[in-house]
């Protein structure tokens, strides 16, 4: 009997994206507070093993940036999908939580529904930017999706897709305000400039970004700017960051939102990470360069104003962006330096201000884990 009742508080959580693990996390550390007897397994990464979720593959081989770097890891993926299947069929989950990507989430979704699992979608697919069909799909394969952002909301509702609004789960995360503190930790003088470089969490990420921003690096260095080199935790080789100190930069190898208070602006990958550096009021470019056919495609497939996720909440660019061929080490510097002018500093900073508005209020994670809990309860 206790064997059944066990099986019965299985849940299943998949993430596609080292981003999502922690978000994952969060709602999983929440429900199993909620309840001690929930158990969760699937696919992640630390932030999800640390909050008890008993993994069947590591995210981190797994991810890549771009359809090509994509397609040259779908027998991996297809790999962890069977090995999730089988654990899905000795477990008999009676709820699934998955995480963004929808490319990984969605057929996920439909084998699950099949078998009468129920399906929440945490953080919603892109679908205002491209590929709007995929709400069809979400109509189908999801009992609810919860959404990171209000404006997300209406274009559900117009395709009948169960959908909420639970703010984004940046905001449960504090940010640091002292900034002498973290200077302190950089032994950074309290009158320089610091900007931040944050080439974003994935092996492809690093590969296109890197090298550029670490160019910019010199170029800034050698106008008293103080460079901080910020990769995602654990994503940079130790090769990569022994370059980055020989070329003057300030390796961070803690979390982002530590850092934060210390700055001064920002050349940042698109990504997450934009919404962090906004709640900080952090001027920043957003930069985004991948493989040349990707891009080619994604220009194909693509008419979308912005890129970057600030530029979307506020519906207007409020947010340089360098693109594919402008990410030079030449135009990172001119535009890391803009940031610098007192005009652009309180412009940026006002616009994102108003873009930290609108991600809601904090508690995400506790209401996406009480939706799993009632579910199961």
């Amino acid at each position: 009997m206790h064997k059944n009742r066990d099986r019965d508080l299985s849940i299943a959580v998949v993430v596609g994206e080292p981003s999502g693990d922690w978000i994952a996390a969060g709602a999983v550390a929440k429900l199993r507070g909620m309840n001690r007897h929930i158990r969760c397994f699937g696919i992640g990464g630390d932030h999800m093993a640390a909050a008890g979720v008993s993994l069947v593959q590591h995210i981190s081989s797994l991810t890549a940036l771009g359809p090509v770097n994509s397609l040259k890891r779908a027998p991996l993926w297809m790999n962890a999908w069977a090995d999730f299947r089988l654990r899905c069929k000795k477990e008999r989950p009676k709820a699934a939580l998955l995480v963004d990507c929808p490319d990984i989430t969605l057929p996920l979704a439909r084998a699950l529904k099949a078998d009468g699992v129920r399906v929440l979608q945490y953080m919603g697919p892109k679908v205002w930017a491209w590929r709007k069909n995929r709400l069809r799909l979400l109509r189908e394969r999801t009992d609810m999706v919860a959404l990171g952002f209000a404006f997300e909301k209406p274009l559900y509702d117009e395709w009948r897709v169960p959908a909420t609004f639970v703010g984004h789960p940046l905001l449960d995360v504090p940010l640091s305000h002292n900034r002498e503190a973290v200077r302190n930790s950089l032994h950074v003088p309290g009158n320089a400039k610091v900007m931040a470089l944050l080439p974003g969490s994935r092996a492809s990420e690093l590969k296109y970004h890197s090298a550029p921003m670490l160019e910019a690096a010199v170029r800034l260095l050698r106008n008293g700017v103080v460079t901080v080199f910020a990769p995602h935790l654990d994503a940079a080789s130790e090769q990569l960051l022994m370059q980055a100190r020989s070329m003057g930069c300030v390796v961070w190898q803690r979390p982002v939102h530590d850092l934060l208070a210390a700055c001064d602006g920002a050349l940042a990958a698109s990504g997450t990470v934009t919404l962090e550096l906004a709640r900080a009021m952090v001027p920043m470019v957003i930069v985004y360069k991948m493989d040349k056919i990707g891009y080619w495609l994604g220009q194909q497939l693509l008419d979308i104003p912005f890129v970057g996720l600030p530029n979307w909440v506020a519906g207007e660019a409020t947010v340089p962006e360098l693109l594919q061929e402008q990410v030079t080490g030449e135009n990172l510097f001119h535009a890391a330096m803009q940031l610098f002018t007192p005009g652009e500093q309180q412009r940026q900073q006002q616009a994102l201000q108003a873009v930290a508005s609108k991600l809601g209020t904090p508690g995400a994670a506790h209401r996406v884990a009480q939706m799993i809990r009632d579910w199961v309860a």
